[in-house]
């Protein structure tokens, strides 16, 4: 699967800095943080297995486990886009924002 606009993607030094700016109380309304682990280390419910790193999330990220992105068929493959819009939609995630 290709990004639409690969302007919606970013590295890790950009995530880090949106982070930053959450941390210091700056509104992001034209950011949305999806943390793709599962919703027991999402919730703190699990222990975080990485060293060092605090369990639960960052405040306001919604929770859309990477394991319902794949194909229940072949989990080598993504859902359809309809089922992806589906699966974010539940999580809360309005993607039709722009």
């Amino acid at each position: 699967v290709v990004a639409k606009d690969a302007t919606n993607v970013v590295n890790i030094d950009d995530v880090r800095a949106v982070v930053d700016d959450f941390s210091g109380g700056v509104d992001k309304k034209d950011t949305v943080i999806i943390d793709t682990r599962a919703a027991v280390r999402f919730n703190a419910e699990a222990p975080e297995p990485r060293p060092g790193v605090r369990g639960g999330h960052m405040p306001g990220a919604y929770n859309v486990p990477f394991t319902d992105l794949l194909d229940s068929d072949d989990n080598t493959k993504l859902k359809s886009r309809d089922e992806l819009r589906q699966v974010f939609q539940d999580a809360g995630v309005d993607i039709d924002d722009e």
